[in-house]
């Protein structure tokens, strides 16, 4: 991703979350229901404070071990149907509706937010909103887990027929036992076990060998070296 590319995406995201963010502010003030996401804060906030610092001192743009370590603190946000904190945003409140186009949840919200608007009253009362987004949850579970299966069929089928090509590897996890890594470019995570690899520290930069992929079974097989040692 170009730099110029990755400004603008922040800049999106930020107005995605302005947006959304009083949207959910003129439902909470009318008293209307909606579908409110909320979360609770960040509990490690030192480790997005070190990979900005990081960054800043580097010049990179990814950081695959502080990035990894970031995410493993994450808090799922959850639905609910009154206003509540985001607090992995940051927000006293937060709904999705800036993308009707590609979500229904984002059309309940901005249909509530019309007729708020035109007539002084909700669309929908509680229990129907209640109803669309339990069966929308249901569906889009089901929609995730399609779109994941497809996904990592086609990774392991380029993987496979790339069979020989070597790639960067960062350690984002290392025991005595074991080591997690990515695969830069594919952002594939692999276990590496210590008894045939090698032992491995976090952050440490590796090759990885594929040396054979099976896209129906979800299987890599590879080789991992060290590289500065």
């Amino acid at each position: 991703m170009s730099e110029t590319h990755g400004q603008s995406g922040v800049i999106v995201s930020e107005f995605m979350i302005l947006y959304n963010s009083l949207s959910a502010s003129l439902l909470a003030t009318a008293g209307a229901c909606g579908c409110f996401k909320s979360s609770k804060p960040y509990p490690e906030p030192q480790l997005i404070e070190s990979y900005r610092k990081k960054l800043a001192e580097t010049g990179q743009s990814y950081d695959a071990a502080l990035a990894w370590a970031i995410r493993r603190n994450m808090q799922f946000a959850e639905t609910s149907y009154a206003p509540s904190a985001h607090g992995m945003l940051g927000t006293p409140c937060y709904v999705q509706s800036s993308s009707p186009l590609r979500r229904y949840i984002d059309l309940l919200n901005q249909r509530q937010i019309k007729s708020l608007v035109i007539e002084g009253r909700p669309f929908y009362e509680e229990d129907a909103v209640r109803k669309i987004s339990q069966y929308l949850d249901a569906t889009l579970a089901s929609i995730s887990e399609a779109e994941q299966e497809s996904h990592y069929y086609w990774l392991y089928l380029y993987l496979k027929q790339n069979a020989g090509r070597v790639y960067e590897g960062v350690v984002l996890e290392a025991s005595e036992e074991r080591a997690r890594i990515e695969i830069a470019g594919v952002f594939l995570h692999v276990t590496a076990q210590a008894r045939i690899h090698g032992r491995f520290s976090v952050g440490e930069k590796v090759s990885i060998t594929v040396e054979n992929a099976d896209a129906r079974a979800r299987k890599i097989f590879f080789k991992a070296s060290p590289v500065d040692r």
